[in-house]
């Protein structure tokens, strides 16, 4: 699958990563915005969905498990591929639960 990501571009995303976002769970995050009332204070600001917010995510944590595995490389280090998984869907599912307007809600402290 390939995305368009209005930061980094086209983004190719493998299965199982692609398939995980062609879930009506992920593809329900396209209609909630990033960035709430801000665009109200801000006329410019660009109204992001989640969907390209976790989408973003997950390519910056994909650059990064990159960066590390040739930099602990050199160290005989290696990252699983388990612990790839993980780290690549934590960042895709991060913003799973959001609803419309939800950091709006909370209370501040």
């Amino acid at each position: 699958m390939e995305v368009e990501d209005p930061i980094y571009g086209k983004i190719e995303i493998q299965p199982p990563y692609s398939e995980i976002i062609l879930t009506k769970e992920m593809q329900r995050l396209n209609d909630i915005t990033q960035n709430g009332f801000s665009v109200f204070d801000y006329p410019g600001l660009k109204n992001n969905e989640r969907l390209s917010h976790s989408v973003g995510a997950f390519y910056l944590m994909s650059q990064m498990i990159e960066h590390l595995e040739k930099e602990l490389k050199r160290y005989d280090i290696f990252i699983s591929k388990d612990d790839k998984d993980m780290a690549l869907c934590s960042m895709l599912l991060h913003d799973i639960g959001h609803g419309p307007f939800s950091h709006t809600c909370e209370r501040k402290i």
